[in-house]
């Protein structure tokens, strides 16, 4: 079973933190150890295998729907997850941090390096935004997507909009998820 690990690409998650030390949390939010006496203010979905394939895999992938400080955070109230050390054998390079900012590499060390911001993105909309330095990258901008990718991503990854989840509030949440519920139980 763990012969084919090494050939694996890579892994995407969704943080609720990340922090300027690269550790992501997935895991709770509300207190600053997992040992203190008191509940946390909220438990997340959890980590069930990523502190595992955070080193194993070629490449990982953050992406993050909504950039701000409450996400990039100095510190995680938990560490779900630690980034992958070169040198431990562990990982091929920095990960790749997508926001809907920008895209930026977080490199061990030295923190998140902006690789591209998306058109009508400044550096400082990017560091108001990220509770630690953010490196600038030297001004490049996203290359939108294709109409040949949103097609595919429209039609083929996600006919039913699940993505759109990612943008709305609690109602709007809600009324979508019966609306793909539904769809589902027709199909």
């Amino acid at each position: 079973m763990l012969q084919g690990l090494h050939r694996s690409h890579g892994e995407f998650f969704r943080p609720a933190q990340l922090d300027a030390e690269g550790r992501v949390n997935v895991t709770l939010l509300g207190r600053e150890a997992p040992d203190e006496a008191r509940p946390p203010h909220r438990m997340i979905a959890g980590g069930t295998g990523i502190p595992d394939v955070f080193g194993f895999y070629r490449d990982i992938y953050i992406y993050v729907p909504r950039h701000d400080r409450r996400t990039f955070v100095t510190k995680v109230d938990f560490a779900t997850a630690v980034p992958p050390e070169p040198s431990r054998g562990q990982g091929r390079k920095p990960y790749r941090v997508v926001s809907n900012l920008g895209v930026f590499w977080f490199v061990p060390g030295k923190g998140l390096e902006v690789e591209s911001l998306h058109s009508g993105v400044a550096i400082d909309d990017v560091r108001d935004a990220t509770s630690f330095p953010v490196i600038s990258g030297g001004g490049r901008i996203t290359s939108p997507p294709t109409t040949t990718d949103l097609d595919f991503i429209r039609e083929v990854i996600d006919p039913l909009g699940a993505r759109d989840l990612e943008f709305m509030d609690s109602r709007s949440r809600r009324d979508l998820i019966r609306t793909i519920y539904a769809k589902e139980r027709l199909s």
